[in-house]
């Protein structure tokens, strides 16, 4: 009886959609490795890209 009454306090602590907002993203949301964001820096990667409409570049140049 004393396992199960643990238990059901334990339940009381789940956080679920009935009793809270749960974030939309947060299983996407981590640590990127450093190698993985090197590309970033890379001006292939980081330029604008060549075929962008000029009038939709104004904040970029």
């Amino acid at each position: 009886h004393e396992l199960l009454r643990y238990l059901h306090r334990l339940q009381s602590k789940d956080l679920s959609l009935c009793h809270s907002m749960i974030p939309l993203g947060s299983c996407t949301m981590k640590l990127n490795a450093t190698v993985e964001m090197m590309p970033v820096t890379w001006p292939s990667f980081a330029d604008i890209h060549p075929f962008a409409p000029l009038d939709q570049v104004a904040g970029y140049q």
